[in-house]
């Protein structure tokens, strides 16, 4: 099936950290029409489009011969959904009807970089060639797309979120868990914590320290549990207070680790509460 309108307004989120495709009217009822310019333009230049999806994603075949697309104009279009997501606009924005139907027939977007710098090279090539103007240079089937973006996104249940305002304690933990196959990312407060997981995809488990200045660990389950998203990712609590471990249980915490850590113990717990099924 191709889908003929894959945009991010047709990607539904989860709170479970999935994503659903909506929107299957074009592909099943797919009125395609292609009409010259009313400007005098020559047989089978593209000017009104009906039934064929969304300008701003729309591959290039799609706009000439719509029949003949087949599902690699989907991977474009999902190149476009991509670029959006990691740039913040849309490949060809501004201009006209006309200026972006051109963009997406003959120009390159311009590069990811110049929007995001800490986008590696290696995903602006991916992005690249999931856009690319000629079907036959893009990648050929979706489980090509999915393979070619693996490396860039861990599985939920192997994503550890360490906060900690120690910064030693969050390399030492970081290091045993990064030798375990987990990636890990850090955060020095609760308020940082909250902005990397609103902004970015859910992980499979958090490890918290309760006593830290600004947002401590107990203000940040609080405020974790107000989050219907946040609040279904499982909370270990790291620390070497022990009069709290029960109000921290109370709100939300999975389990405890006293400090100082040891480290089968630390890493038996992250194995048992960062479930892969749950991601």
């Amino acid at each position: 099936m191709v889908h003929r309108d894959i945009k991010p307004q047709n990607l539904m989120l989860t709170p479970q950290g999935r994503i659903k495709i909506l929107d299957f009217g074009l592909a099943r009822f797919a009125s395609e029409v292609l009409l010259p310019s009313p400007a005098g333009g020559g047989a089978g230049e593209p000017w009104s489009l009906t039934g064929l999806g969304t300008l701003d994603y729309l591959a290039p075949e799609q706009a000439l011969t719509p029949q003949q697309a087949d599902i690699r104009a989907d991977i474009y279009s999902l190149g476009c959904t991509l670029y959006r997501l990691l740039a913040g606009q849309v490949p060809f924005p501004g201009g006209t009807f006309r200026e972006k139907l051109r963009g997406h027939l003959y120009r390159a977007p311009a590069p990811l970089a110049d929007f995001r710098p800490d986008v590696s090279p290696e995903l602006a090539l991916v992005v690249e060639r999931m856009m690319a103007k000629e079907p036959v240079q893009r990648y050929q089937t979706p489980a090509e797309v999915a393979e070619a973006l693996a490396p860039f996104a861990a599985p939920r249940g192997r994503r550890v979120l360490v906060v900690d305002d120690d910064p030693a304690a969050r390399r030492a933990l970081a290091k045993v868990l990064e030798a375990e196959g987990f990636t890990v990312t850090t955060a020095a407060d609760g308020q940082e914590a909250l902005d990397l997981l609103r902004q970015g995809p859910p992980p499979g488990l958090i490890l918290l320290d309760l006593r830290m200045p600004g947002m401590d660990g107990l203000q940040f389950l609080q405020e974790r549990q107000k989050d219907p998203i946040l609040a279904d990712i499982p909370v270990v609590v790291v620390s070497a207070t022990d009069p709290t471990q029960a109000r921290a249980v109370a709100l939300g915490a999975v389990d405890y680790l006293r400090k100082p850590v040891d480290v089968d113990t630390l890493t038996s717990k992250v194995h048992r509460h960062a479930d892969p099924d749950k991601g």
